[in-house]
């Protein structure tokens, strides 16, 4: 009985013995998953570095890596699934979990930037989330994160009407950061200055940003703003000075275009939609070609933010060398009806809303995190049961173009009163853009600079209208000087406030810098 206790006592003393050795193997091979993850992702194979994330998580929920994996998921769920309730589990999972490790601000900060950007309930997410980021700056004092949402508050204060609180945060943030945040805090604060007309102020502060010292997203921002801010501080005529044709720029011969009806932004540069040809063409910033995609079918086109190409025919929706994918809506009756889209757009959780032509509401069809190879060969439709019914003076409205801003207001271009109305996520309207001197004649394209500045082209007065994100009137560019006998069709404006002119007539863009 002796001897069975004595070897029970050794193969426990044994067991213990061993557990440190069995743990710091199993934090090294955690080490080495969340390792491989990074490098996988930094090679652009997502998926394979997801499925290491996900192992460390799930086989090793309590070593150290295990915070820093789960908030991996979460960004990669945001940002190349577009499934932003899914990476808000995953981020409130570290703050459940592992509420005292250091990936906690991260994982805080990125569920309030859900909240703010990604939120359904207009304006009730909004107030909780920017609660929730300023509350940072307490709960994290000190860290690059709280740096981060503070900034967000800022840009979303400014955007809406508070730039002297937004210019408060933000001096906060570069008063007590260093790094990343308080660029981008600066830039912020440039910004708060260019929403009050103060050109020299704003410019002032981005010349206290040492751009060598920051990521180069952000060096790109305040390269693109200062440029901007620099245009917009020019005294003396509305006109002269103001902008002039980039000689350097045309637009590559290889392609001949034949019915030019849109210009749509991608991440390289721009992209021309040919009704006649049934392609969209793709050239890089300078004009230089880069490729193109063949419809069978083609009205019109559009492209996401994570440039996913959508040609539209009538009343379907084609995919590039693929079948037309029908839209379908359910009325409160479950009946159905086809909606023949009048404009289209497409939100940050990949959900597209389809403006009907006959003036029925907005329609909101399901977001698909992968493209589907060809829906129609199975008789699938988009199918959307849920609509906003966009009104004026208790009128519908018939809607030429729809735009999303960064905080996911719908901006409409009414083309019966030629006119801009700004709608929020419910469908409440809460602005009216409106040239003060007189009213539009031919509104085609909206478009933002870096600054949030607005830019509108009435084509018929052939003048590019440029308004303060308070919605004020700033200036009045006339193009008849760089288009005197052109049909103005289309505008995109680059982050600096380069603008990109399609002239139908001609079938040529021109390029204002």
């Amino acid at each position: 009985m002796k001897t069975i206790a004595r070897w029970f006592l050794w193969g426990c003393l044994a067991y213990l013995s061993g557990m440190p050795w069995v743990e710091a193997q199993s934090e090294d091979l955690a080490r080495r998953y969340l390792q491989s993850g990074y490098r996988f992702y930094e090679r652009g194979d997502y998926e394979q570095a997801l499925r290491d994330w996900q192992t460390v998580v799930e086989k090793f929920p309590d070593s150290p890596y295990a915070p820093e994996a789960l908030v991996a998921v979460g960004r990669y769920l945001l940002e190349h699934r577009a499934d932003p309730d899914a990476a808000l589990e995953a981020f409130r999972g570290v703050l459940q979990r592992y509420p005292t490790s250091s990936q906690a601000a991260a994982a805080y900060y990125f569920a309030g930037y859900i909240q703010l950007h990604y939120g359904q309930s207009f304006p009730a997410d909004v107030s909780e989330a920017v609660a929730n980021l300023e509350r940072m700056a307490v709960l994290y004092p000190g860290s690059e994160w709280a740096g981060r949402a503070l900034t967000e508050v800022g840009l979303y204060l400014g955007a809406t009407g508070q730039p002297a609180r937004a210019r408060h945060l933000c001096r906060w943030v570069v008063e007590h950061h260093r790094g990343g945040a308080t660029a981008e805090a600066t830039l912020c604060m440039a910004q708060a200055y260019a929403y009050e007309g103060r050109w020299d102020e704003a410019l002032r502060r981005l010349t206290t940003v040492r751009l060598a010292d920051v990521p180069a997203p952000v060096a790109r921002k305040v390269r693109a703003a200062a440029t901007t801010l620099y245009r917009q501080a020019l005294r003396g005529s509305t006109t002269a000075g103001l902008y002039a044709v980039d000689p350097n720029f045309q637009a590559s011969q290889q392609i001949r275009w034949d019915e030019p009806v849109r210009l749509l932004g991608w991440s390289r540069g721009w992209a021309v939609v040919d009704r006649g040809l049934k392609w969209v063409i793709f050239y890089d910033a300078t004009g230089r070609y880069v490729d193109r995609q063949t419809f069978s079918k083609l009205d019109d086109a559009f492209i996401t933010p994570d440039d996913q190409l959508y040609g539209l025919a009538g009343d379907r929706v084609v995919l590039p060398r693929g079948s037309p994918v029908p839209l379908v809506g359910v009325t409160e009756g479950r009946r159905s009806r086809a909606i023949e889209p009048a404009a289209l757009v497409v939100d940050r959780r990949r959900t597209l809303w389809a403006y009907a032509d006959d003036a029925s509401g907005l329609w909101a069809f399901p977001a698909r995190p992968e493209r589907p190879k060809n829906p129609a060969s199975s008789g699938s439709a988009w199918t959307s049961e849920r609509r906003l019914t966009l009104a004026l003076d208790g009128k519908p409205l018939r809607v030429s173009r729809i735009y999303l801003d960064d905080w996911q207001r719908f901006w409409v271009i009414d083309r019966d009163q030629a006119r801009v109305l700004v709608y929020a996520r419910d469908g409440t309207l809460v602005r009216r853009l409106e040239n003060p001197q007189r009213p539009f004649q031919q509104v085609v394209a909206l478009g933002w600079d870096v600054c949030g500045l607005i830019y509108v082209l009435d084509a018929k007065a052939q003048t590019v209208f440029i308004f303060t994100p308070a919605g004020q009137l700033h200036r009045t560019l006339s193009l008849r000087a760089f288009l005197p006998e052109g049909k103005l069709q289309d505008m995109l404006v680059a982050d600096d406030g380069s603008l990109y002119l399609l002239d139908r007539k001609a079938r040529r863009v021109i390029r204002l810098i």
